[in-house]
């Protein structure tokens, strides 16, 4: 007979019997060496301590501090295999745990892999042709978390689940052409998955605006007059600006829809001061704005999101800016 293990939970002191030596398919090892067939089922913080919760096969539940812990091993899932679409499909390859040696992955091809032994981590390089709104999904095991990367390495996007059967899907758009990298490890360095995670990447490209940049009044497009175009305010703080040639007292008049709650104006020639318009309608509605001008000159219109939350990079604003010059009096 091996020696009995104690654990506290609560205020009642359960006596339990350790594993032989065969390796469990889901357990929990202490720093004492002894591991204990559980299911990881919740974790927590009490007191400013990290709390793990496991059960048993036989239905009794006990709680671990992190302290305690030396390692946590997860069993497959089979019913979770079929979570994502069959797509093309590589095999991670180790060692892929820093950017140099990253496992290349294409758009629309899944990957396999597993996080295995405890702190390893897979990463993989994606090269996408431009802007667009990069798409990924895992099937997981709990507690994995993705993080997206851009080609400097910053942080663009993480996301984790924990205790969940539904896969981990998020979408962020880039503003830039280039290689980017996905990050797959656990939240937890200590925990082992011998669950297969299957990664799927996709991606959609921006719509083509033509008239970027333009950014700035100085690098403001020639409006085409009287004719509807179509344009983007793609990405956080894109200011769009159009410059309007007038030789004498004109009427400058601007229709447009929009996919958000957009900010539509004419500016002075100093592209600052605003002449009329603003706030003038939500997602869907017709915005439309008049100014009577005097003088001639080189006039802004300025469209832009609202608020930084406002944007689109896959639907366009239909826009048209027309000139009536009126009587000299």
């Amino acid at each position: 007979m091996k020696p009995k293990f104690a654990a506290c939970l609560a205020v009642v002191c359960i006596m339990l019997l350790p594993l032989s030596a065969r390796a469990a398919n889901e357990s929990v090892t202490l720093i004492t060496g002894e591991t204990i067939e559980a299911r990881f089922i919740d974790h927590h913080w009490r007191g400013g301590q990290e709390y793990f919760v496991f059960a048993t096969p036989g239905g009794v539940t006990l709680e671990f501090d992190r302290g305690r812990i030396a390692l946590i091993s997860f069993r497959p899932f089979p019913h979770r295999s079929a979570a994502l679409p069959l797509a093309d499909v590589i095999i991670e390859t180790e060692p892929n745990n820093g950017f140099s040696s990253a496992n290349s992955i294409e758009v629309d091809m899944m990957a396999r892999g597993a996080i295995t032994p405890a702190g390893d981590v897979d990463i993989y390089r994606v090269s996408l042709p431009g802007p667009g709104t990069i798409h990924v999904a895992c099937t997981q095991p709990d507690d994995l978390e993705i993080q997206l990367l851009d080609s400097r390495k910053n942080v663009l996007r993480k996301s984790g689940l924990t205790l969940s059967d539904e896969p981990l899907e998020f979408s962020h758009d880039v503003v830039a052409a280039g290689d980017h990298y996905i990050r797959v490890a656990g939240l937890h360095s200590f925990i082992e998955f011998k669950e297969e995670y299957r990664l799927k990447v996709g991606y959609t490209q921006a719509g083509n605006d033509p008239f970027e940049p333009n950014d700035t009044p100085q690098q403001a497009a020639a409006a085409p007059l009287g004719r509807r175009f179509d344009a983007y305010i793609s990405r956080p703080g894109d200011l769009d600006y159009y410059m309007v040639s007038v030789w004498g007292p004109s009427t400058i008049s601007v229709e447009s829809t929009q996919p958000r709650d957009y900010y539509l104006a004419v500016l002075a020639p100093d592209g600052k001061t605003r002449l009329a318009g603003g706030d003038l309608g939500f997602a869907g509605e017709r915005m439309s704005v008049s100014c009577d001008v005097q003088q001639p000159g080189t006039y802004y219109v300025l469209m832009k999101g609202y608020s930084d939350s406002q944007h689109s990079m896959h639907e366009p604003y239909t826009m048209t800016i027309s000139v009536e010059p009126r009587p000299v009096r």
